[in-house]
């Protein structure tokens, strides 16, 4: 009898009362929690916050670090990707304030398959709820870019239709959300992910650098989560109100970003610290990548099939 494809799940939580919720969640709507790694990185400030951290769970490896020493998302996604994941088969990279659909786990594999596709990343940005369970009812919802933002990066936004007109197969998205990842184990390994930045521009790196090294990235056909954009009665801690040095951790990150993107060259040895292991891959060209996308760096240009967010391969 063949075994079930092991997933290993990314959850990177800062100071996050959701994030318990999230992981039970997890497990009890998967069909086959067994074949689940749950990777979790607590960040939380000892003096208030120890009820975030998750209780002993078999299917569960927890890091917990202060709060004050974590250097934010894309930091923590890196440590839980390089220290917590071991050879599971697939990698589903979440957010910490997350629900899921009743067998969840075999619905995002069949959307994977469904691209016959080795090299097909599943993300999209999925809907929202509010906790603890007032979902939003599911829609089927795309990528696309609205304009660029002042620092001259690309502005991803969602597009969304009812379930009845999504297509019965996953479509070519030239973007990428950094709470709704879901690949092959190779993927993360080949493209790790950037340590040194911070949170504007995470996911437009991300796309670009997927794409240069060769990986497809696919909207979902059908949905399997929910994610917590609405922010509740008692506000979620954010990493800049905690850390008032993040605007010169920022300044630093979108100088990377640009750099990488052809927007705007710097020789700041800060801003391109390890560069060589996080930059373009070579199977495509920054300029396949434009031309497929619609989205022209260094010109400040979208061209129609960006806005719209209809790709193709």
């Amino acid at each position: 009898m063949q075994s079930k494809p092991r997933i290993f799940v990314s959850v990177a939580a800062y100071r996050d009362s959701e994030t318990i919720s999230t992981v039970n969640d997890m497990l009890m709507k998967a069909n086959s929690p067994e074949r689940l790694t749950i990777g979790v990185l607590s960040q939380i400030d000892f003096d208030c916050d120890e009820h975030f951290i998750l209780p002993p769970m078999s299917r569960v490896k927890q890091m917990v670090i202060p709060a004050q020493d974590s250097l934010g998302a894309c930091w923590a996604r890196n440590k839980i990707l390089t220290r917590l994941r071991s050879d599971e088969d697939f990698v589903f990279q979440i957010d910490s304030h997350s629900r899921f659909i009743k067998g969840w786990d075999d619905k995002i594999l069949h959307n994977w398959n469904l691209c016959s596709d080795p090299n097909a990343v599943l993300s999209h940005y999925p809907v929202g709820f509010r906790p603890p369970y007032d979902l939003d009812p599911q829609t089927y919802t795309w990528h696309n870019v609205k304009n660029f933002s002042e620092e001259g990066l690309p502005v991803i936004t969602s597009g969304s239709k009812s379930l009845e007109e999504a297509p019965y197969l996953p479509r070519a998205n030239a973007l990428f959300a950094g709470g709704c990842a879901f690949a092959k184990r190779e993927v993360f390994v080949k493209v790790p992910y950037d340590p040194y930045l911070y949170f504007i521009g995470e996911e437009i790196s991300m796309a670009v650098r997927l794409y240069t090294n060769g990986f497809n990235i696919y909207t979902p056909s059908e949905p399997f989560m929910w994610h917590q954009y609405y922010q509740p009665e008692t506000k979620r801690k954010r990493h800049w109100e905690d850390h008032k040095d993040w605007g010169n951790v920022d300044v630093l990150a979108k100088k990377r970003i640009k750099y990488l993107l052809g927007i705007e060259h710097t020789r700041d040895p800060s801003a391109l610290k390890d560069y060589g292991q996080y930059c373009l891959g070579r199977v495509r060209s920054l300029k396949d990548y434009e031309n497929y996308s619609g989205i022209h760096f260094r010109e400040q240009r979208l061209d129609p099939h960006a806005l719209n967010g209809v790709f193709s391969q």
